[in-house]
């Protein structure tokens, strides 16, 4: 059974630094939204078909891409932690998938600042006094927060059910990339709704895969391994009392 005293004493000098980190990037992933951005020249301006659609609900609020996108990822977590019985698995599990969550925020809004690429509702946005949201639309944040917390959630699954080192099968294969089906799904939606093109959810998704790719790696034996799903092995010394790296 997991506890807060097996938790702290399973926490590494690394992992400290590693959630430090996190926490400066997202953070300023949050700050880096209220800066102002690059804003591109629109040609033709109100004539340009390419900014002039019209301002619908969204299908998906980015909130419930959030909590819906962090959340199960966590109790996935939660879940295989109490499973092994191993508050390690859960600590080294949770920060880095919270490092992927944190990189993958930070990056995708100051890519946004730096291309500062008008929406195609652009206008239907500024007649409705929404013109802080106008030069955001490269890249998706909607579609790279889905895919980061959807990958992340994805490898978990192949790591822990072993599908690519010989005991996989084709269903277990489709059960585990389910969460991908979502990404799409939300992805595809902010077309839909004029709020990006298909280059923007591309570079959305791929930046939200990217990250959480290469978090996973970093602590999970490679997936094709006879112990996938477990994390990597650490040389440990004593740190203070209540710490070990």
């Amino acid at each position: 059974m997991l506890n807060f005293r097996s938790i702290k004493q399973q926490c590494t000098k690394t992992l400290v630094i590693e959630f430090s980190i996190g926490v400066i990037l997202f953070v300023g992933g949050i700050l880096l939204k209220y800066l102002p951005s690059y804003q591109m020249d629109i040609p033709l301006e109100r004539k340009n078909f390419n900014v002039t659609y019209p301002l619908v609900s969204e299908t998906f609020p980015f909130l419930f891409c959030c909590i819906f996108s962090w959340c199960i990822p966590v109790i996935v977590i939660f879940y295989f932690a109490q499973k092994r019985n191993s508050s390690k698995y859960f600590i080294t599990s949770i920060t880095s998938f919270f490092f992927a969550v944190s990189l993958c925020l930070f990056l995708t809004n100051a890519f946004k600042l730096f291309a500062g690429k008008p929406r195609p509702n652009y206008y239907s946005l500024i007649d409705n006094k929404k013109a802080s949201k106008v030069y955001q639309s490269f890249p998706s944040g909607h579609s790279s927060t889905t895919f980061n917390g959807m990958m992340f959630l994805t490898l978990l699954l192949c790591g822990e059910y072993k599908i690519f080192n010989g005991e996989g099968s084709i269903l277990k294969l489709v059960g585990c990339c389910l969460p991908l089906l979502f990404g799409c799904i939300v992805a595809i939606s902010r077309v839909r709704d004029y709020f990006h093109g298909y280059d923007d959810i591309i570079a959305g998704s791929l930046l939200g895969c990217l990250t959480a790719v290469l978090c996973y790696v970093l602590k999970f034996k490679v997936l094709w391994s006879t112990n996938s799903g477990e994390i990597e092995t650490e040389e440990y010394k004593e740190f203070d009392d209540n710490y070990i790296v």
